[in-house]
């Protein structure tokens, strides 16, 4: 499983849900940035290799995901180097599910938010995961779909 997320607003959230996932499915099972990319390999020769291996991408979304704007130059699913866009084009490329994980006050995205390769992201069903007593509950039950597949 692969945990995709944007560093400046969901870091602390991966963070969490990695961990959910190691205690539940172990460690080998759970692909994220910070742990997995070993020094001196390529982000994106990394992220190409091992996303077509995975069961299921899971998408971090924060309020601002589709709209936040990087720099000047626009927002970032648009943006040449967004790497969330990379790693979400790589999953639906390799037909690997990917679930939207929608954080506290996050909406899935609208399509004309979206660039044409990633439309078809706002049209997934997202699963709410929420920062109190139901977290455990919420990612259980992402673990729970996927063994079901």
């Amino acid at each position: 499983m692969f945990i995709s997320y944007r560093r400046s607003a969901s870091s602390y959230a991966s963070g969490w849900i990695r961990d959910r996932l190691v205690a539940t499915l172990g460690q080998r099972r759970v692909i994220r940035d910070f742990e997995s990319i070993p020094p001196g390999v390529s982000f994106i020769d990394f992220m190409a290799g091992v996303i077509p291996d995975c069961r299921a991408v899971l998408a971090l979304i924060d309020p601002e995901w589709s709209v936040s704007a990087a720099s000047a130059e626009g927002r970032y699913v648009e943006m040449p180097g967004d790497m969330m866009a990379f790693e979400l084009d790589c999953a639906f490329g390799a037909g690997v599910d990917v679930i939207p994980v929608l954080l506290p006050g996050a909406s899935m995205p609208k399509p004309g938010s979206l660039p044409e390769k990633l439309r078809r992201f706002s049209q997934l069903h997202g699963v709410e995961v929420r920062p109190d007593h139901n977290f455990r509950a919420d990612v259980d039950r992402i673990v729970t779909t996927l063994r079901r597949r």
